[in-house]
């Protein structure tokens, strides 16, 4: 575990840990019931960006009170193997990077 300047655990290293406790990331695929478990509400910022907002039993809290622990980029690269992996194509021209803003 990763203390702040407090003593106390970082909030990104909390999730993480727990997440990796839950679930096996070796594969490209998350199950959707895994996803509805911890994932409470996900908004569109833009056509490209999106905050998830998490809901642990660790933290409680209300969606405008949680924290920006995690930002992610699902580029093009990432998309095309995982579409591979589903046997689905996709257009480089046409694709646009994802940004997903994870909060706690």
């Amino acid at each position: 575990m990763v203390p702040n300047e407090d003593g106390e655990e970082e909030p990104a290293k909390k999730v993480e840990d727990f997440l990796l406790s839950k679930m096996d990331f070796t594969e490209h695929y998350i199950d959707r019931e895994v996803i509805k478990q911890f994932v409470h509400t996900i908004v569109p910022v833009t056509e490209t960006c999106f905050n998830w907002y998490m809901n642990f039993d660790l933290i409680e809290k209300p969606n405008d009170m949680k924290k920006l622990v995690w930002e992610f980029t699902i580029d093009y690269k990432s998309a095309l193997s995982y579409r591979k992996e589903k046997n689905g194509m996709l257009r480089q021209n046409q694709w646009q990077d994802l940004t997903v803003r994870v909060f706690i």
